[in-house]
């Protein structure tokens, strides 16, 4: 069980195999069994192996080992990886519905029991197991702070190391920031739309939504703070300024009972909404919303993407469905769980989350 450090590796010349170069413990005079992982990018187990042999006596300290990986099965053939993580290191996980981050070196992850996991481009490591509230969405800022909304009229805010609360009147859906003075919270209706604002503090100020009916918001998104989106039921799409100004964004599909659960843009004449029954709409210029493509089975719950021509959205069932600035194309993600987010960085790495502590991660590239 000591720790045993890799220095080098290199191809086998004899052949398809991977040679290690370790460096072995003191104590590992006689023979030494050693478990080995390849790992992705994101932490992800892409194949594993082990070893067992007899310690050279003419270089007791690093010894090289050739020995073909085995794939560990987490990996789809459609590049997917599902994160496996060993039992004393991370509790089970439940549903993940929470995800954030910087950049591929700072990934953060919160289950619905608050479980707060970390990836800092090495390794995974529990930060916190105090955030429960239901956690339905967070939202993260650099510098390790974040927010989290859930339907028991809470806001949590992790700084510091440790959890505070808030109480909102409301239950809450979505929550995301131009900044972390600048916070935005959408969620279940009373007499008036439940769009909140923050500056950071704790104190929420109501926004005033459109003329009509108001209808439940279920995700809020912005590329900055004078470009924000939130969509909702029965094809609601609303879009906001800095002044608060908000204002809704007519769509042309003509089917007004599909609800709208994701939104996402790379720029304002290129927006991406996803919801019930697999629908996918794009604004291209102008102010109309059109139908794009409809996944005529599963509800999609998510859409991001890196650029306009690297597109993903996911929701039941385990579907994945990508945009290469032509075409929607379905993925193989390996998994049966519903997927409730998707996120990634600017590099195109991604990631996807949802139920059962499912978390699929992807290096990006082609699919």
């Amino acid at each position: 069980s000591d720790q045993i450090s890799m220095v080098g590796m290199d191809q086998h010349v004899a052949g398809n195999q991977t040679r290690l170069c370790v460096e072995l413990p003191a104590s590992a005079t006689e023979s030494v069994s050693i478990d080995i992982e390849a790992l992705d990018s994101g932490g992800c187990k892409l194949a594993s192996t082990s070893v067992s042999d007899n310690v050279p006596k003419d270089w007791p300290h690093h010894y090289y080992y050739a020995k073909s990986f085995v794939s560990s099965g987490t990996v789809s053939s459609d590049g997917w990886c599902r994160l496996e993580f060993r039992k004393d290191t991370v509790p089970n996980l439940s549903l993940v519905q929470g995800i954030a981050g910087s950049s591929a070196q700072d990934v953060w992850m919160l289950d619905s029991l608050g479980i707060l996991l970390n990836w800092n481009g090495q390794s995974w490591s529990v930060v916190s197991q105090v955030a429960p509230w239901g956690v339905k969405s967070m939202w993260g800022s650099p510098g390790k702070e974040l927010w989290t909304v859930s339907a028991e009229e809470k806001v949590g805010h992790f700084v510091d190391g440790s959890w505070r609360s808030y109480s909102v009147s409301g239950q809450l859906r979505d929550i995301w920031g131009s900044g972390p003075s600048d916070l935005w919270s959408v969620g279940e209706p009373g007499d008036m739309w439940q769009i909140l604002r923050s500056s950071g503090g704790g104190e929420w100020t109501s926004i005033a939504g459109p003329s009509g009916t108001p209808k439940p918001l279920y995700q809020v998104w912005g590329r900055g703070p004078d470009d924000i989106w939130m969509v909702g039921a029965e094809l609601t799409i609303l879009h906001a300024d800095q002044s608060g100004n908000v204002v809704s964004s007519p769509t042309s599909t003509g089917d007004s009972t599909a609800d709208l659960y994701g939104v996402w843009a790379s720029g304002r004449d290129d927006v991406w909404a996803v919801g019930a029954g697999g629908v996918i709409l794009h604004k291209v210029g102008g102010n109309a919303w059109d139908l794009n493509y409809k996944e005529a089975v599963h509800l999609l719950h998510s859409v991001w993407g890196s650029s306009r021509t690297n597109v993903w959205a996911v929701g039941e069932n385990g579907t994945i469905l990508h945009w290469d600035g032509t075409a929607w194309k379905s993925v193989v993600s390996g998994t049966s769980e519903t997927l409730y987010r998707v996120w990634g960085t600017e590099t195109g790495e991604v990631w996807a989350v949802g139920g059962r502590g499912t978390i699929l991660h992807h290096a990006g590239g082609s699919s």
